[in-house]
């Protein structure tokens, strides 16, 4: 009796403790060590799942209820992944926070003009929205471009995938926009973009924001401030994968743009061999567009558009983009440039690679002024498809100030580095900051491969090339760049040996001059022709004579490279 009392005994001390609490583990203070739900439980999310063999006008309803009771009472509205066909816009407050689960939010299919319609918008464009926190979801505009063929001129027709106005201090994730219809620069009569931040929208952070197949552009920044993307894959748009206009302080991280704008030019690794590559359309688009000032790019890639790759700035005063960082930049195989730089001042380039363009690989027209270059690589001709194209290495078009160092430009269709149309006087009061300046640390050879190839397939036979190519240009300062060509031509017709005729050539025709020119050229490695050819340019001082700088037949001078 004794031994059976002691084993109940032990047997009650080894049971666990009843302990109350919230025991549901969604809820906002679920308690691990209670064992009896008591009522407390806290939720500050909502879960909802959706039923999709719903009516479209339900399933919006439906969506439009759960956000707006959601939000009513600041909880966190997360949406059980389905793909939703709705039929009307949906609207989303301030303070919403909404995980849409990777769900696909796609407009229900039509084409007429009542069918179109923004998908999901800001509720408040007059007073504005703020505190928006968006992620996880697919945005279908259900628009099949090449079967459809609506025209995004026509403004009736526009509609946007996710369009944020007069929206602060938001956030979005996770966010894809495909197959709408949009305008990029008329923006005057229903203005829409796949994802369209306009009306002011300010301190909005993107991360991994994404648009594909959209007519006409993907991503498009309008008259706002402090977007920051960090993150995005744009590709297949008819417009430009990403573009901007008079918008401040934004920036692009981590970008990756290629196959925009009627994908008329294909890498070749692409497989979309529709388009003819000598087709251009009737406006060539760029991958990226930047258009406001104080912006930031880093680490891009972008290639294989109509257009240039990147552009920063454009030709009215909002749409420059002056003190533009550009870091980290690959850019190849576009129809205009890798980069281009217009009405801009006191852009920086650094860390770029640019190559294998159709029109040049840098081009800095328009106006720009005081673009700095650093550490960059220029190289390579549009040489796929058929099509054998190039330019320059870097043109440079009118302005001032431009600045090259530590660079290297080399096997490029034209010249490597052109100088043309740099207006100017032929002071000698012009300040060292004003000049063309092109320094110590950039290598340039090799250029001129258009006379390697016959007429017929692209070339110039009898084309003359040279390192440095000054034209109509004041102010130019050489200091100490080596030049030099090492390869003979392949073109058996040409009439000239070599690739790179000329170290540096200087047509001014006494429309230009005062320069200042020194440079390196290597002995071992001569020219066709002369290292160094002017032309009636005034004013222009050449250290140590016409031959080059420590050349035996330099009689003898010193060399200011060394």
């Amino acid at each position: 009796m004794i031994r059976t009392l002691i084993i109940l005994l032990l047997i009650a001390g080894c049971e666990e403790p009843s302990i109350e609490g919230c025991t549901d583990e969604n809820a906002n203070n679920y308690n691990t060590k209670a064992n009896i739900d008591d009522g407390s439980c806290v939720y500050t999310t909502m879960y909802v799942d959706i039923n999709t063999n719903l009516t479209p006008s339900e399933i919006t309803t439906e969506i439009q209820l759960a956000i707006d009771s959601a939000t009513q009472v600041n909880k966190r509205l997360i949406i059980e992944k389905n793909t939703y066909i709705v039929n009307a816009v949906i609207t989303i407050p301030s303070n919403a926070d909404i995980d849409f689960g990777e769900s696909t939010i796609m407009r229900e299919i039509g084409t007429d003009e009542g069918d179109m319609f923004d998908m999901i918008v800001n509720s408040d464009i007059i007073q504005g929205n703020q505190n928006l926190n968006l992620k996880n979801l697919i945005i279908d505009g259900n628009v099949t471009i090449d079967a459809d063929n609506k025209d995004p001129v026509t403004e009736d027709l526009r509609f946007s995938g996710l369009k944020l106005s007069n929206v602060s201090d938001s956030r979005l994730e996770n966010i894809t926009v495909i197959n709408t219809i949009n305008g990029e620069h008329s923006q005057q009569v229903n203005p829409a973009g796949g994802i369209f931040f306009t009306n002011n929208c300010v301190n909005i952070n993107c991360y991994t924001l994404n648009a594909y197949n959209n007519n006409l552009s993907g991503i498009i920044i309008h008259e706002s401030q402090k977007i920051r993307i960090y993150g995005s894959i744009t590709s297949n748009n008819l417009g430009s994968g990403i573009t901007s206009n008079n918008s401040d302080q934004c920036e692009f991280y981590n970008i990756i743009s290629f196959d925009n704008g009627f994908q008329t030019f294909l890498h070749p690794d692409s497989m979309q061999h529709t388009v003819p590559p000598d087709t251009l359309p009737h406006n060539p688009f760029s991958n990226i567009s930047i258009n406001g000032e104080n912006c930031i790019v880093n680490n891009v890639t972008t290639y294989n558009c109509t257009g240039s790759g990147l552009i920063i700035g454009h030709d009215n005063e909002e749409s420059k983009a002056d003190y533009t960082i550009v870091d980290n930049v690959e850019s190849y195989y576009n129809g205009n440039d890798g980069i281009t730089i217009r009405y801009s001042d006191y852009v920086e380039l650094s860390n770029i690679n640019l190559h294998h363009n159709r029109r040049n690989n840098l081009l800095i027209e328009y106006e720009a002024s005081h673009t700095k270059i650093n550490n960059a690589k220029l190289y390579g001709y549009y040489d796929t498809l058929g099509v054998t194209e190039g330019g320059y290495g870097i043109m440079i078009d009118g302005g001032y100030g431009h600045q090259i160092n530590s660079t290297d430009v080399y096997d490029n269709f034209y010249h490597g580095i052109g100088i043309l149309n740099v207006a100017g006087t032929l002071s000698v009061d012009v300040p060292a900051g004003d000049r063309i300046y092109v320094g110590p640390e950039v290598n340039i050879y090799n250029n001129g491969r258009a006379d390697e190839f016959d007429d017929v397939n692209g070339g110039i036979q009898d084309h003359l090339s040279a390192g440095i190519f000054i034209n109509h240009s004041h102010n130019v300062t050489i200091d100490c760049p080596y030049i030099y060509c090492s390869e003979t031509d392949v073109n058996i017709n040409s009439n000239t040996v070599k690739s790179q005729d000329y170290g540096i050539y200087v047509v001014d025709q006494g429309n230009g001059g005062n320069h200042v020119i020194s440079a390196t050229f290597n002995d071992l490695i001569t020219f066709e022709l002369d290292d160094i050819y002017l032309n009636n340019s005034i004013n222009t001082f050449i250290d140590c004579g016409l031959k080059g700088w420590g050349s035996t037949t330099s009689t003898g001078c010193p060399d200011p490279c060394e």
